[in-house]
């Protein structure tokens, strides 16, 4: 069996990439858990939900995914994506008529 230069074989290799992925994906499900529990709390926590919803889309996840596992629409996902990279200028992603309602 060959070896890397440092030392660990193309198996351990292969499991370490293995490991990471799965642990990245963990990573990414605890995330939108953590959002889906912030959107159901209500809108003082959607920027809590912005957060986690940024993160795990900076760590792989697509906006449909995203959108699936908090029960809302892509278009609604990137409504919040678009909020949280404008620096949350304004005081919620949907615009003054969501407060009204």
């Amino acid at each position: 069996m060959n070896n890397f230069q440092d030392g660990t074989s193309p198996i351990r290799r292969e499991a370490a990439v293995e490991l990471f992925f799965v642990e990245q994906l963990m990573n990414i499900t605890a995330l939108l858990d953590r959002a889906k529990h912030a959107i159901e709390s209500g809108e003082t926590s959607l920027r809590a939900a912005a957060e986690d919803i940024a993160a795990a889309h900076s760590q792989g996840a697509t906006q449909r995914q995203i959108a699936k596992a908090v029960g809302k629409s892509a278009a609604w996902v990137n409504r919040l994506l678009g909020w949280g990279q404008s620096g949350y200028h304004d005081d919620t992603a949907f615009g003054p008529q969501a407060k009204a309602s």
